[in-house]
This record gives structure tokens, C-alpha cells and sequence, in this order.
């Protein structure tokens, strides 16, 4: 998942129309190409987020499903926002989600803490990218 296209719907939330007056999170700009360490193979999906969650209108439950797959490990930033959201909808399909909580980030720590302490475990597991890693 990636940034947000410039053209997408934004429904109602005040953040995105925040973003996208300032031309901010849109693919081909500044900020939004994929480090060396992580940057996808060629044969791999790049799906581009439409909101918060980033399951929604992405194709990317679709895929999950039709690969099997059971688990997913989650890291992004606004971990009170988008992390959140994405944390809810997966649980909700039946998933098994792991939290990346060193992968994740708030713009205010106290935010991130209380979400990885208190709301996350809800819905998931909280773990280190390291125990992530080992448990593999």
C-alpha cells in the first residue's frame, strides 16, 4: 500500500482534504517511493489506498482470499488512524493480525502507545517486527 491518488474520493474526512490541499501522500511525488530495502519485485501488487482502511476499494481482501492467506502482518503510519482502521476490518474478516508495533508510528507517541497497549490487542497481536520475524 501506498500513498493516495490525487483524483480518489475522499468521502468526509477532514485529514485527506487536509493531504490534498497541500498535494501531500500523492503517488509520483516527493515522500512516496519505496526505500531500496523494501522496494516491491517486479511481479508483486502495489495496491494504492482510497482511505483510512486499507482494505477498502483496493482489491487487496480479493487477493488475500483468493491466496489463502490467514494472516496479516500490519505496519503503516498513523497507527491511531490507518493502522486502526485497517487492524478492524481485518479481524472482522477473519483474519489473524500481528501489529507491527516498532513498523508504526503517530505523530504523537502518546497516541501510538495508547493504541498499541489498549485498543490494538482488540483486534490482534502487538509484537515487534523481531518477534514478527522469528515466529516466520
Amino acid at each position: 500500500m501506498r500513498g493516495c491518488s490525487p483524483h480518489a474520493p475522499r468521502g468526509h474526512w477532514p485529514f485527506f482534504e487536509f493531504l490534498k490541499k497541500r498535494n501531500a501522500l500523492v503517488i509520483g511525488t516527493w515522500g512516496l517511493d519505496f526505500p531500496a530495502a523494501i522496494k516491491p519485485l517486479p511481479e508483486e501488487i502495489i495496491y494504492t489506498k482510497r482511505a483510512v482502511n486499507s482494505f477498502f476499494n483496493t482489491g487487496l481482501l480479493t487477493w488475500l482470499r483468493a491466496h489463502g492467506v490467514d494472516t496479516v502482518a500490519l505496519a503503516g503510519v498513523y497507527t491511531h488512524q490507518a493502522v486502526d482502521s485497517t487492524a478492524r476490518y481485518a479481524d472482522d474478516c477473519g483474519f489473524v493480525v500481528k501489529v507491527l508495533e516498532d513498523c508504526c508510528a503517530s505523530p504523537d507517541p502518546e497516541l501510538h502507545r495508547i493504541e498499541c497497549e489498549k485498543i490494538l490487542p482488540l483486534f490482534g497481536t502487538v509484537i515487534s517486527s523481531a518477534e514478527f520475524l522469528a515466529s516466520l
